[in-house]
């Protein structure tokens, strides 16, 4: 396990997260999942990888809501404003899941505590997510909710 990768799993623990060790990818990236919950969204499960050659990590969030073919057009401008807000955030509609998914780069400077920048960034990727979650959904459900089915 990479210095980065333990750094924040003590982080995690402090806080009493649950996560999944999931070993090392296929380019030897650590690899950590852990499932929250918002006040918009509830189960999104998150994806944690460190690169140790880059000193970085990725958080990659998967499955936000899925895109119903007819909600495809509409949702790419809403995908585009997230983006524009959220500018270290990256928003993009999987076209083999049919799924929004985000995901988040991480700098690692090496002379700072990683463990706390790590969690701070794994906790703003979180509540990105839980803020964007409202507005897609509000983009595919709208007009069933204002009457227009």
């Amino acid at each position: 396990m990479y210095v980065l990768t333990a750094a924040l799993l003590r982080e995690l623990d402090a806080h009493g997260f649950v996560y999944q060790k999931q070993g090392r990818l296929k380019h030897g990236e650590d690899h950590i999942t852990l499932s929250f919950g918002g006040k918009h969204v509830q189960n999104l499960v998150t994806h944690i990888l460190f690169f140790q050659k880059s000193q970085s990590m990725q958080i990659q969030i998967l499955d936000i809501i899925s895109v119903p073919p007819e909600k495809l057009q509409a949702l790419f401008g809403v995908v585009n404003e997230l983006n524009q807000e959220y500018r270290f955030a990256k928003f993009y509609i999987d076209s083999i899941d049919m799924s929004v998914e985000m995901n988040m780069d991480v700098l690692l400077p090496p002379d700072v505590d990683t463990g706390v920048l790590c969690y701070d960034a794994v906790i703003r990727a979180m509540q990105i997510c839980d803020d964007a979650y409202k507005k897609l959904m509000y983009s595919v459900y709208a007009d069933q909710y204002l009457g227009k089915q």
